[in-house]
């Protein structure tokens, strides 16, 4: 067990997932990590014993979260019981439900009871799936976890948004409620003091995936091996310092249609990734020098590369309606085909200059006119098809252009469903970490 600790090549992990698919969804990230990961589907035989490879993670689902508290807790107990036998993992996890269902309080109790952990972590936030919390609350998107399906669950209902209440009224343990606003010492000296205070958990706020990463760093710093407690969004960035796994390769996604589905799938994406909207005035196409216009929203999109989100650039008309559109056209003495060229146009030149500036994953073009604007601005003559993604975004490449090996998706505007935008962001995130 002493070689095990101290050695600095090994990374030994222990998941205690309460459900079947929240064990995958851990076990998925650790994968993604580099661990050699296996999940224990029941509590029946012995645990098996962690080999010696640099990377091990053992997944075990004690199918707890819908059972009364008293089986949940023995359950916890005789994971703890077989755990203590084995060389002890350098990292304890406690994998629970993002949105607070099940035994929550008392699995966290019982695994403290069971081990020499002085005190637990707890970030059950999941930015990617719209899972955060703010001020000790869970909020999933915009709405509080009461006002959601969940709160009704039929086996698992939830009657408070506040996680220090579902853990008050399942343990006696004692906690302390944290934001992330200070440095990465900072958080380091807020966990070191709750430790010296005798706090059992702290609850951490959390608002994106750089919190997350930002809380995975502290965490690591300690003097000290705490019990982490998260949804499947604090495993991804907890146990390898060394890897980085939110640097993917910002995608830039070009929107140039105005349909409610374009709309739809934009405000799906950003509630589930980080994802920077950069919003184009149309309006500021006839009024302005495209030169200046250009520097304006490159230093977004700069500015959203750099904290690695993707970026949509989307088309906003004067009065953000459609049916005003032909107003505006009358006003500027312009025909609907003649808009819509200069849109295009305008697009092709910002991303043009971008692609010279940036390294981007891919680049996605949503709408006809936009795609085929950006894509003779790129000197292409020929679009080079690989495949599809969702069964509606055609990808490739442009391989006579100035960038050919960048990849290229291209959507109708009006087409897809709400999530297709979400679904190239995961395919281009996967195809980033080849």
């Amino acid at each position: 067990m002493d070689d095990l600790m101290k050695g600095a090549n090994r990374t030994h992990v222990l998941v205690i997932a309460d459900d079947f698919t929240g064990a995958n969804d851990v076990g998925m990230m650790l994968v993604r990590q580099g661990f050699e990961t296996s999940i224990h589907l029941s509590l029946d035989g012995v645990l098996p014993t962690l080999s010696g490879a640099t990377q091990q993670a053992l997944v075990v689902n004690t199918d707890s979260r819908s059972v009364t508290s008293q089986m949940a807790h023995a359950r916890i107990e005789q994971v703890m019981h077989q755990f203590n036998q084995l060389q002890q993992p350098f990292w304890l996890y406690k994998k629970i439900d993002s949105t607070l269902r099940g035994n929550i309080g008392i699995e966290i109790e019982a695994i403290l009871r069971h081990s020499e952990l002085p005190m637990a972590i707890v970030a059950p936030a999941f930015p990617d799936g719209g899972r955060l919390t703010q001020n000790g609350e869970c909020w999933v998107g915009e709405r509080r976890l009461t006002d959601t399906e969940f709160a009704s669950d039929p086996k698992t209902p939830v009657n408070s948004s506040r996680i220090s209440d579902i853990l008050s009224e399942q343990t006696h343990l004692s906690y302390w409620e944290i934001t992330l606003n200070g440095s990465l010492d900072d958080t380091t000296a807020v966990l070191e003091k709750a430790r010296q205070a005798g706090i059992q958990t702290v609850i951490v706020d959390i608002k994106n995936n750089e919190q997350l990463q930002h809380l995975g760093r502290a965490i690591r710093q300690l003097s000290f091996k705490p019990l982490c407690v998260g949804s499947a969004g604090l495993s991804q960035y907890l146990f390898t310092p060394d890897q980085d796994v939110s640097r993917v390769q910002p995608m830039l996604a070009v929107v140039g249609s105005m349909s409610q589905i374009a709309c739809e799938q934009i405000d799906l994406a950003a509630a589930r990734k980080p994802v920077q909207v950069v919003t184009i005035d149309v309006s500021e196409l006839f009024e302005k020098p495209w030169a200046a216009l250009v520097d304006y929203y490159s230093q977004q999109i700069t500015a959203a590369y750099q904290r690695h989100h993707h970026i949509v650039l989307h088309t906003m008309t004067p009065a953000t309606n459609r049916e005003l559109i032909e107003q505006f056209c009358q006003r500027k003495q312009l025909t609907r085909h003649q808009l819509g060229t200069q849109i295009s146009a305008f697009l092709a030149q910002l991303v043009s200059y971008q692609v010279k500036q940036q390294i981007f994953s891919g680049l996605y073009l949503s709408g006809g006119d936009t795609a085929l604007a950006v894509t003779q601005a790129l000197y292409a003559s020929h679009f080079h098809l690989q495949g599809d993604i969702a069964g509606f975004v055609p990808w490739g490449y442009l391989p006579d252009s100035s960038h050919p090996n960048l990849l290229i998706m291209t959507k109708s505007g009006a087409f897809g469903l709400p999530d297709t935008l979400l679904q190239v962001i995961e395919f281009i995130e996967e195809k980033t970490r080849e």
